[in-house]
């Protein structure tokens, strides 16, 4: 799941007030959450949230065989819709009267060939005989404490200001944070894109109740802190090179290409599937490590941080966080992100090369 502002010197000292960040709950991810659980789809099931899924067994496991949850299990198998498939169409729905229509059907490959209003009206009718929204409106104050909770344990230590002055740009897209209490372990980063407004992007966060009775967010708040500092950096990078018309898409195609050539099967299997989400995981967990790096993180922290990078196949890591710390030390040559970029293609060029002469060498 990225932009870019005045001179070099303002960019140090002026931090541009931006959109009160505010975990929120959604009505919408919570029913594709319970049609899912119904479903039987494993990542839905993780039973971590105990307090709420007790509540959802109580009062939605007689509508098992509902067509909603029948739907559900053929989508999974036949689309493969799963993980974030669901969250990414709960977002594109809006209830309109007593009906649930779709606001926004160019979403991802995997619902290619679904009828989505069809299942928008699927869903609508498990909604209303099952009475969710009376389920819904009964837990409101539940959703509201943990929300509070993620905000006071989470959010209040998530240094936002630290982008703009990284980037040297105000964000382009709006952020939102979400938590969907059936998804147990799992984050999702959808996003939403609207003709007169900016890119909607969200990091909607996992819910889990630990045997001690703590959630997640209170015993591990920093696990959390650094998959929005993550999901954040999209934001600020993605746009470079995602569509055809993006200003460096062209230069970077070549680098990007040999770089999913040198890595295409370690990638593959964390669904980073072509060259333009490699480049742009590659550049966003670099940054993550700036951002550690720059709001005291203990150096053996950020060691480690970067070893997970290399073991989860991105081998190019401790280099192209030198490469952006010349970024910091020369914000006088390159005031924002973008003005840089010409530099991380170069990087990825000369990445390419030395690592197919090694190759070559090694092999004649």
């Amino acid at each position: 799941m990225k932009r870019y502002l005045f001179s070099a010197i303002l960019v140090l000292f002026i931090v541009p007030q931006l959109k009160a960040l505010d975990c929120k709950y959604d009505e919408r991810i919570e029913l594709l959450g319970i049609i899912c659980n119904l479903a039987g789809l494993e990542e839905y099931n993780h039973g971590w949230g105990r307090d709420y899924i007790n509540d959802v067994d109580s009062l939605f496991a007689s509508y098992s065989a509902h067509p909603a949850v029948k739907m559900m299990q053929r989508l999974n198998r036949e689309n493969g819709i799963g993980y974030d498939a669901p969250m990414q169409f709960a977002l594109n729905l809006a209830k309109r009267n007593d009906r649930f229509i779709v606001i926004n059907d160019s979403i991802e490959q995997r619902w290619n060939g679904v009828d989505l209003q069809a299942v928008a009206d699927t869903v609508t009718g498990f909604y209303n005989d099952t009475r969710f929204g009376t389920f819904f409106n009964a837990h409101k104050s539940f959703y509201q404490s943990r929300c509070s909770q993620f905000n006071d344990k989470v959010l209040a230590f998530f240094n936002r200001g630290w982008y703009t002055r990284f980037y040297g740009c105000e964000p382009a897209e709006d952020f939102n944070v979400l938590i969907g209490f059936l998804n147990g372990g799992c984050n999702y980063g959808p996003s939403l894109d609207f003709n007169d407004r900016p890119r909607q992007v969200f990091a909607i966060m996992g819910y889990v109740m630990r045997r001690d009775s703590l959630t997640s967010y209170e015993a591990q708040p920093d696990v959390y802190r650094e998959i929005l500092v993550h999901e954040f950096n999209h934001s600020f990078i993605n746009h470079l090179i995602d569509h055809p018309q993006a200003e460096f898409v062209q230069a970077m195609e070549a680098p990007g290409l040999g770089v999913k050539n040198l890595s295409e099967t370690v990638m593959t299997m964390q669904a980073y599937s072509d060259w333009m989400s490699i480049i742009n995981e590659s550049i966003v967990r670099a940054a993550v490590v700036c951002y550690l790096i720059d709001n005291g993180t203990v150096a053996e922290d950020i060691r480690n941080a970067i070893r997970s990078e290399i073991q989860q196949g991105f081998v190019w890591m401790p280099e192209l966080v030198q490469k952006l710390k010349e970024y910091k030390a020369h914000r006088d040559k390159y005031p924002t992100f973008e003005d840089f970029y010409p530099q991380i293609i170069r990087f990825f060029t000369d990445y390419v090369a030395s690592r197919e002469d090694a190759i070559t060498q090694a092999a004649s």
